[in-house]
């Protein structure tokens, strides 16, 4: 299954269901990625009650990062600069029977599916 949440991304609006962190950029941003957060954990709740869930890997990603104003970069910008706030994502994989670790060195998103098919063997 793929689920694609497009929130947290430029033209930040209010969610009615999320705390209200405030009305300027920097807080609609924090207030889509806690609501994202709180739909990613409606989907994980729900995939826990599935009995493949014992076989299932999830992997958490994003394809980029915003600027919120650094670098004289304008807030809410993606893709016209390669600072550390525009490149750095985050990459987690769950694995069932697996410890959490933290991998050290660079991957991107194309490591995913190799992984992905590593595991499955």
């Amino acid at each position: 299954m793929w689920a694609h949440y497009i929130d947290p991304h430029g033209r930040y609006v209010a969610h009615p269901d999320v705390v209200d962190y405030g009305a300027s950029e920097p807080d609609l941003y924090d207030a889509e990625i806690k609501w994202t957060d709180q739909e990613v954990g409606r989907l994980l709740t729900e995939l826990a009650r599935l009995p493949s869930y014992a076989n299932t890997i999830v992997v958490i990603t994003s394809d980029h990062g915003d600027s919120m104003g650094e670098h004289t970069v304008p807030l809410g910008t993606h893709g016209t600069a390669l600072y550390r706030e525009l490149q750095h994502v985050p990459m987690i994989f769950y694995i069932p029977d697996n410890r959490p670790r933290v991998i050290h060195g660079a991957v991107s998103n194309l490591d995913i599916v190799p992984t992905v098919a590593a595991l499955c063997g």
